[in-house]
């Protein structure tokens, strides 16, 4: 049993494809095949099954999966050992994200954090909110910045870092652009484009409205915050959105933002980590990265809302 097999065997998992492994990996799908019978022989039993054009660990495999998962999460803790006893001066660093703080958080916070360890490599993977929290589980990423309520687990460290808000945006030449007042019930009228299931930007959308009771009646699902932008800004439907993924469109004015009367779509970015994972010093040094630049994310993220006239209350 190699080290090299049990990489394979965590790979075909991840990806429930021998062809999605072996791009992962960069080994030839023959080289790749070849290692798992051979790692089968030598336990005995098969470790894959065939679904349909997928495959599924056997019970043998989730047991080779999960001591796998252990020996890597050793090397990785005596790697960082080591480079430990040079300082916080070398070393790699895995993040993980939900897709909003992926795209339009993080990228700016490992920068700050690559000018102070310009030597410490900086991996950041993204995945949506559940799947993102399975890779943390599954020790995968060193700690994830998440958006969304999460399912309590005493396996994890779960921390508040920042307040998200939601908001509606349309085209700059939507009818609604100038309206002061945009009630729930008009969004029956308009194609409210939205992110995938199991996004968790969507989650908290279709909670508030459930718990208000308003509907909602989806006119198109995409996969990507930048697609659903373009499609918004082409004036095929509206979306609500967070107000980080929108602050450089609506400053450009290839997208404007209305106001939804009676409705407050908030949610946590949470950071999240394994309870029994040792943090490295390069981790930790992160995490103080992240404090730092937690005060600033509000003053260079917040879009303004559109201009509407004062109440004397206002001043």
């Amino acid at each position: 049993m190699t080290l090299q097999q049990l990489r394979i065997v965590l790979a075909v998992a991840k990806h429930g494809s021998f062809t999605k492994a072996s791009q992962e990996l960069h080994v030839s799908q023959p080289a790749l095949s070849l290692h798992i019978r051979q790692l089968a022989d030598e336990v005995g039993q098969p470790l894959f099954d065939r679904a349909g054009k997928g495959v599924t660990l056997t019970e043998a495999g989730r047991l080779v999966e999960q001591y796998a998962i252990k020996i890597f999460a050793q090397f990785r803790e005596l790697e960082e050992g080591l480079a430990e006893l040079k300082g916080v001066q070398r070393g790699e660093l895995v993040v993980g994200a939900s897709t909003t703080p992926g795209n339009y958080l993080l990228p700016w916070i490992i920068g700050r954090f690559r000018q102070r360890y310009p030597k410490i490599t900086v991996r950041l993977e993204v995945a949506n909110s559940r799947d993102m929290v399975l890779r943390v589980l599954r020790n995968e990423v060193d700690l994830a910045l998440v958006g969304g309520r999460l399912v309590e687990d005493p396996r994890l460290i779960v921390e508040p870092y920042v307040v998200d808000e939601l908001v509606l945006v349309v085209a700059p030449t939507h009818p609604w652009v100038g309206r002061q007042r945009i009630l729930p019930g008009d969004l029956q009228q308009e194609s409210l484009i939205l992110r995938e299931a199991g996004s968790a930007t969507r989650w908290v959308m279709e909670e508030a409205f459930r718990v208000q009771g308003i509907p909602c009646r989806v006119g198109m699902e995409l996969g990507q915050t930048e697609a659903i932008k373009g499609a918004v800004a082409a004036g095929i439907g509206v979306a609500i959105l967070s107000r980080f993924a929108v602050a450089h469109e609506v400053a450009c004015g290839t997208l404007a933002l209305t106001r939804l009367e009676g409705v407050s779509l908030t949610r946590d970015f949470l950071l999240v980590r394994l309870k029994d994972k040792r943090q490295s010093a390069v981790a930790l040094a992160f995490r103080e990265v992240l404090a730092e630049e937690r005060a600033t994310i509000g003053k260079y993220s917040h879009p303004r809302h559109p201009h509407r006239p004062r109440s004397p209350s206002e001043g």
